[in-house]
């Protein structure tokens, strides 16, 4: 799929591409410079390419209404293969989907990534940045403890957010039924929140919205196996995602006017990259 393409609501002051590579931890600040000889076009393209892959997996693992109603144009009749158990037997699906996403995040995994951090990016990352060629040196720093701070926040906001809709599923105000797919959903008096299945009746995904429904606060997306594929927060915008053997494939969130993006290379070493802007 096409990644989702986002507007960006802020005027860009100063902006640094960079990247902190692997390497021993040292007190000594490393420093990366961009003289402002960047085009704001030059700019955007640089920051949607680096951003295009984890955007792209996004857009598969959470498929939006537009989605669904485009492959309900393009099948009409499609209905899901099986019919659901009748309501009174559901109770069981439920509380197995309720056990499998309790576990659908592997914290060693977290860990691991953590662990990875703090052994081989830098303490300390020093940037210099100028929003004309002449003009005034802007400096910011970046520490790996902030980076590592903000994943593992992140981490244990998706997992206690996982928990939290585990319990639904065993709330008898769940009312679910046959939709696009096994669906079920709840409203509070603050949210409403939509489930999907899969066939086999493992969680696909799950949406939580506004009581009307009009405006999504966060969504999840797992893999047919019921692990924790991607979760996303809407604002501030922070998001993770896995692939199916439950390793990392991105992190993305902010501090103050860093945006941050945590990406795995091929030889699993953990690389950060991001942009520094103001509004």
């Amino acid at each position: 799929m096409k990644a989702i393409r986002k507007k960006i609501g802020f005027v860009v002051l100063v902006v640094c591409l960079f990247m902190l590579q692997t390497g021993n931890m040292t007190a000594q600040p490393d420093t990366n410079s961009y003289w402002g000889m960047l085009s704001n076009a030059e700019v955007t393209a640089q920051i949607a390419r680096s951003n295009a892959d984890a955007k792209a997996e996004y857009r598969r693992l959470y498929p939006t209404k537009e989605d669904l109603e485009w492959a309900s144009n393009v099948v009409p009749n499609w209905k899901p293969p099986q019919p659901w158990p009748d309501p009174s037997k559901r109770q069981g699906i439920f509380k197995h989907c309720k056990e499998v996403m309790r576990s659908a995040v592997d914290t060693n995994q977290l860990e691991l990534v953590c662990s990875n951090m703090a052994t081989n990016l830098p303490a300390i990352r020093e940037f210099q940045n100028q929003s004309t060629k002449d003009g005034p040196i802007i400096i910011t720093f970046v520490t790996n403890e902030i980076v590592i701070s903000h994943f593992r926040a992140f981490s244990r906001l998706a997992m206690s957010n996982l928990d939290e809709f585990a319990n639904l599923l065993s709330s008898p105000d769940l009312n679910s039924y046959v939709g696009a797919g096994y669906e079920a959903q709840i409203s509070t008096p603050e949210n409403w929140i939509l489930f999907n299945f899969w066939p086999d009746n493992l969680t696909r995904s799950i949406e939580k919205r506004t009581a009307d429904g009009q405006h999504l606060i966060m969504e999840a997306s797992f893999y047919e196996d019921g692990k924790l594929g991607g979760f996303r927060v809407t604002s501030p915008p922070e998001s993770i995602a896995f692939d199916e053997n439950e390793k990392l494939i991105s992190y993305n969130g902010r501090d103050n006017d860093m945006a941050i993006e945590l990406r795995p290379d091929e030889t699993g070493n953990v690389k950060v990259y991001g942009f520094i802007f103001k509004k």
